[in-house]
């Protein structure tokens, strides 16, 4: 079916970058176009923008992003601790251009060694890690916001949070699959821990803070989001 005639390509983008979509977008837009089925194009110069903003920032930034995961879970093998990473990474893969999906902070957990994980890079890099949090750790490390995960969802948030995470716990090291960074081994959650996982994880965040829809037909409404966490 061909685009309406009368698309706002400038309101498209907007929205698109707003939503933390816009190189996902993108890559729709040039399907359609690559089908015949764009009836009337954007200016040039709109055109040129929107490439230029997913080129700086998606697909500059993913390789860095990436590298950095693999250096990190190199750390931890060196003391026999093992790496899963949650929600971004793992969810990268699944898009048809993994670099596509903005990257965020990196959230992972050590298999229950979180706190001999920590206490390598404190004691062996020197990284402060901030312990002040109410289900993981935090740090800096080349660059890039991790946390640790000990709980996988705020326990002390709701009465069900307590039974959920138990559920997580139960589910997170069974199934998981492992992918390779430059030859390191970094284990990815099961697809059962993912669909409760990253549905409690997206309903907090639509509840609280950091994800909305906006309405074009009402302006501009909440358009803080948190896709790329």
């Amino acid at each position: 079916m061909p685009t309406p005639a009368d698309v706002d390509w400038a309101t498209v983008v907007e929205l698109a970058s707003a939503q933390k979509v816009a190189a996902i977008a993108l890559d729709g837009y040039s399907k359609l176009f690559e089908a015949g089925m764009v009836t009337v194009d954007m200016d040039k110069s709109l055109k040129k923008q929107w490439i230029g903003q997913v080129i700086q920032s998606y697909e500059w930034k993913y390789p860095t992003y990436r590298a950095t995961i693999g250096h990190l879970a190199s750390v931890y093998a060196r003391h026999g601790i093992r790496m899963m990473v949650l929600k971004g990474y793992g969810l990268s893969l699944n898009y048809p251009v993994p670099m596509h999906r903005p990257c965020g902070d990196v959230d992972f957990w050590n298999f229950g060694e979180y706190e001999r994980a920590d206490r390598v890079l404190e004691e062996e890099l020197g990284i402060r890690v901030d312990h002040s949090h109410h289900h993981h750790t935090t740090f800096h490390f080349e660059g890039q916001f991790f946390e640790n995960h000990y709980d996988f969802i705020n326990v002390h948030a709701h009465p069900s949070s307590k039974r959920v995470e138990a559920r997580l716990k139960e589910l997170a090291p069974v199934g998981e699959e492992a992918v390779e960074i430059d030859g390191q081994p970094i284990f990815l959650p099961s697809p059962d821990f993912n669909a409760l996982f990253l549905l409690r994880h997206t309903a907090a965040h639509f509840a609280a803070s950091k994800m909305s829809l906006t309405d074009p037909g009402l302006g501009h409404v909440r358009t803080e989001v948190s896709w790329a966490d």
